[in-house]
């Protein structure tokens, strides 16, 4: 019982990512180079994605009338912390999420910030981090929920 079998490659793209594709290269019709979008990537266009990101927040919070809002600083931050040349803004979700979402969240849970209200979040730059501001001092209750 024979397994072999007969492949057509004229509709195909291969793409070797390795020095192994050195010996192959006179048999290649067309070689195309692919740089990496965040390799060439500028802060503003980072920046961008920040603000997309930041867009898809506040729509979730939108169900519960509340608006975000985030000053300039704010944003470089998770600029900063949410790019690398290596990953790309791959970082950014886990950013946003450990930055903003995760102490956002314990706001909500200790009614710090209510149904309704504006949530401002600033640099905090002597500690490096970002600042959610309290709307309310959280409650005895609502601590004991947390």
């Amino acid at each position: 019982m024979s397994l072999q079998r007969v492949v057509d490659f004229k509709n195909t793209v291969i793409i070797m990512t390795s020095n192994l594709g050195a010996e192959f290269i006179n048999r290649i019709d067309e070689i195309v180079i692919f740089v990496s979008i965040f390799v060439r990537c500028r802060v503003e266009n980072v920046l961008k994605i920040v603000d997309l990101r930041i867009k898809e927040v506040q729509e979730r919070i939108a169900e519960r009338k509340m608006a975000l809002d985030l000053d300039d600083a704010a944003k470089q931050y998770l600029v900063s912390i949410g790019y690398s040349p290596t990953y790309g803004a791959r970082p950014l979700n886990r950013a946003i999420q450990s930055e903003l979402l995760n102490p956002l969240s314990v706001m909500i849970l200790s009614e710090r910030i209510r149904e309704g209200e504006t949530i401002h979040v600033r640099f905090d730059g002597p500690h490096n981090r970002l600042m959610i501001i309290p709307n309310h001092e959280a409650t005895v209750d609502s601590m004991d929920r947390l």
